[in-house]
């Protein structure tokens, strides 16, 4: 049977050592029938020039604005769909693939068809287990939220005898979505602009249209979490799109209100700390427990507004001390 035409979609943002690296693992793939798209989110230091000149024959295409996750891999998705490519794999700039980690998806999907598609994740020793699927599947709709989610974090694959399995969501690190589910029903929304909006894709797919998202045991993916977001301000900006999002999620999809969510009652309280942080701030401007804090607050108020998209910018972080 002939292999299906992949298109590979790899965002890049300050980043270049490590999406290089992701770059030449997908290289040793034992898959042949792929093609590599390099996106680049406007960096500002000299990543277009590095992977240029390493990778020449990869085509990259520099942002001229951060589109976010979403925002850039749907360049791709379009690509793919003009070029009749018949899956999009989308890979994080901070994984490393194994050999036979694409080929294991592309045979869950002849298996499977129109299914979201996604690898097992480890930590860097290759064994620790950091991502193993989403809450579990009672029926095609009901998930099992007694079981808990991502249930083998934590534990060895030595441990865990695998099976492939419907789960509530998947990753967006290593994700390979049929392109036929991108005509019929459309691609990851963009107005979330960082994390969640995988997760959000798989809920929305699977309660409208029925398309499953299935965790594909032996296709894995090293993840060497948060490249792009080294820097101590960074994560402060990382804290509040994570707990925004996964609050309007888990708000939306699952009825509930995630653990760290606010709800109106605790409207006072946010008028009290909003003005005492406008009040105070530049007292606590070296105080990083103090920020880490402040962004989480932001994101559980905002997840209580609904705001969404770019509200605050990665690059007026970038770099600074």
């Amino acid at each position: 049977m002939e292999e299906p035409r992949v298109l590979i979609s790899i965002l890049n943002w300050n980043t270049p050592e490590s999406t290089a690296r992701t770059i030449q693992s997908v290289l040793l793939s034992d898959y042949d029938n792929y093609k590599i798209i390099l996106l680049d989110n406007n960096s500002v230091d000299n990543s277009v020039s590095i992977l240029s000149n390493l990778f020449p024959s990869i085509k990259l295409i520099k942002n001229t604005t951060n589109l976010g996750y979403a925002g850039a891999h749907k360049i791709a998705a379009k690509i793919a769909m003009k070029e009749n490519y018949k899956l999009l794999w989308i890979l994080n700039n901070d994984v490393e693939v194994f050999s036979d980690t694409l080929k294991e998806l592309t045979r869950a999907y002849d298996k499977n068809g129109e299914s979201l598609l996604g690898s097992i994740t480890v930590e860097t020793d290759r064994e620790t287990i950091h991502f193993g699927g989403g809450l579990e599947m009672l029926t095609d709709y009901e998930t099992d939220k007694l079981s808990g989610y991502n249930i083998f974090a934590g534990k060895k694959l030595n441990q865990i005898e695998f099976l492939e399995r419907k789960v509530s969501a998947l990753q967006g690190c290593s994700l390979l979505i049929p392109i036929n589910i991108i005509r019929k029903y459309g691609f990851i929304k963009t107005n979330f602009f960082l994390y969640g909006e995988e997760t959000e894709y798989c809920y929305r797919l699977r309660t409208k249209y029925n398309v499953q998202s299935i965790i594909v045991p032996k296709s894995i993916v090293v993840h060497n979490e948060g490249q792009s977001f080294k820097n101590e301000r960074l994560k402060w900006l990382k804290n509040y799109y994570v707990i925004r999002n996964s609050n309007l999620v888990h708000k939306k999809y699952e009825k509930q209100i995630a653990i760290t969510a606010m709800s109106i009652k605790q409207l006072p309280f946010y008028c009290y700390f909003f003005i005492k942080h406008y009040l105070f701030k530049k007292k606590n401007k070296k105080n990083s427990e103090y920020w880490l804090k402040y962004y989480t607050e932001l994101g559980n108020f905002h997840s209580l507004l609904r705001i969404k998209g770019k509200y605050i910018k990665p690059e007026d972080f970038y770099n600074i001390r």
